[in-house]
């Protein structure tokens, strides 16, 4: 009989991702996504000094729908006049250091007002379009990602890999209070409270008496025990 360390098992049944693993990514992301509107926003305030940017003509086959939303949209506004002033507000916002929010919510209107307009003839500004939607949709993943990742079984909030033993070992990151103790949990096996198999799970543990199982030991015992 092949004897199955925690290791060994861990490498088959790792833990869930934490949202500390992507917040680097995502810091990085937004900071590109700013670079990115803040060329997009000069670039349109450069075609329009250059007065090169029109209003996109619908196709026959768009002509009506477009033309209704585009009145809906730009309902008594010029709309040249109204998507400079949003790429004037992205520049101050760059200016300004906007929170990576309210800056990702005016990159939304920009792309959205310059999809009214004819821009072919601009190849930087296409690229810079590109770019911005590029890192929007990386953005977008990175948050979908961390609003999935480990949460505290007890209180819901993210779990966290402890330092001296990143492997299997999670803290809370709650913030400590009165009546709250600190939240470990260990990733192990864990018996089902309808009586089925032990499956891969968090379980919480209180350091100050329990003694956490050898990393390199045997998991039999700790099989033995999920199943109980």
């Amino acid at each position: 009989m092949v004897v199955t360390t925690r290791r060994q098992w861990l490498f088959k049944n790792p833990p869930p991702h934490t949202a500390e693993v992507y917040e680097f990514a995502l810091r990085e992301a937004q900071a590109d996504l700013r670079a990115s509107m803040a060329e997009t926003g000069s670039v349109v305030m450069e075609m329009f000094a250059a007065s090169t940017i029109r209003e996109r003509k619908p196709s026959d086959g768009e002509k009506q729908t477009l033309r209704q939303k585009l009145k809906a949209f730009f309902a008594d506004q010029d709309k040249s006049k109204k998507l400079l002033d949003v790429a004037k507000d992205v520049a101050l916002a760059v200016r300004k250091g906007t929170n990576a929010e309210e800056f990702e919510a005016r990159g939304a209107e920009l792309l959205e007002r310059l999809d009214k307009f004819q821009v072919e003839q601009s190849r930087e500004l296409i690229h810079h379009v590109r770019e911005t939607r590029l890192w929007r949709e990386k953005i977008a993943s990175l948050k979908d990602k961390m609003a999935n990742a480990a949460v505290c079984p007890i209180d819901g909030a993210p779990l966290m890999r402890t330092r001296n033993r990143k492997e299997d070992l999670f803290v809370c990151t709650a913030p400590i209070v009165e009546d709250r103790t600190q939240h470990y949990f260990l990733w192990t096996l864990v018996s089902d409270s309808q009586g089925g198999e032990p499956a891969a799970g968090f379980k919480a543990i209180d350091l100050a008496k329990d003694t956490l199982p050898d990393i390199d030991g045997p998991m039999d015992s700790e099989i033995i025990e999920a199943e109980k």
